[in-house]
């Protein structure tokens, strides 16, 4: 075997009694028991079912749906969901 340079150190050699402050790491159970004493779930909004489809659609719509979610900062998925949305409801569905 090569002997390496480590890249780090070797907790098991560590003396943690150092006065040393670990507040970069967030304390999980301070934040349950804040969502234990303050639960939000009024203000969670109802988030509808989805699933993934697949359609053969010209390459052409394809790069329309794409520059109009990058202009208005929606995902592609969004812009089509808004697109069929708006068609089914334009034909009474």
């Amino acid at each position: 075997m090569g002997k390496k340079k480590s890249l780090g150190h070797s907790p098991l050699g560590f003396d943690f009694d150092d006065g040393l402050a670990y507040d970069f790491i967030p304390d999980l159970n301070e934040q349950m028991v804040q969502e234990v004493d303050h639960p939000e779930k009024d203000n969670i909004e109802h988030v509808p079912n989805k699933t993934v489809v697949s359609y053969y659609i010209e390459e052409q719509l394809v790069g329309r749906i794409k520059k109009l979610a990058h202009i208005t900062e929606q995902s592609y998925s969004a812009v089509a969901t808004n697109a069929f949305t708006d068609y089914l409801q334009k034909e009474g569905f």
